[in-house]
């Protein structure tokens, strides 16, 4: 009797974990789905979604997707463009690893408008384009102090 209890009980906290599992995978995933690209260039590929934050301030989300199979240095400028005229440029400069998982759980880079109005932001005329980027092939990320 008792090694039969053993044996439910071990079945269920495996059913339970694989539930955790699965319901982590589908967060994630859905989380992945959200972001379109903007731009490509050497196998780095610039995605982005808009999201308003807690203050109602809309903040452009930035995640970068390396598939050159090595770690990548990237020098991306970021323009925000009003009605074809730049308003306002942001540069993002970060180490993109190799792998596979690296790229699944990549920081997100969160850029809020210094000058420009949510109605701005939510504009027709406004358009955000990769102004500038630069790769650079290294051996791997070293960490810094930034």
């Amino acid at each position: 009797m008792k090694s039969y209890l053993r044996k439910k009980i071990k079945d269920m906290n495996k059913s339970i974990l694989s539930l955790i599992v699965l319901i982590g995978l589908a967060i994630s995933t859905n989380a992945q789905i959200c972001y379109k690209a903007m731009d490509v260039k050497n196998d780095v590929t610039v995605k982005y979604k808009w999201k308003e934050n807690k203050e109602g301030k809309r903040e452009l989300r930035i995640k970068f997707k390396n598939q050159t199979g090595s770690a990548v240095n990237v020098d991306t400028e970021f323009g925000f463009y009003l009605n074809g005229v730049m308003e306002e440029k942001v540069v993002i400069n970060d180490c993109l690893k190799k792998s596979f998982f690296d790229n699944w759980f990549r920081p997100v880079h969160i850029i809020m408008s210094e000058t420009l109005t949510n109605e701005q932001l939510t504009s027709k005329e406004l358009e955000v384009q990769v102004s500038e980027m630069n790769t650079t092939k290294v051996e791997e990320c070293r960490e810094t102090d930034s």
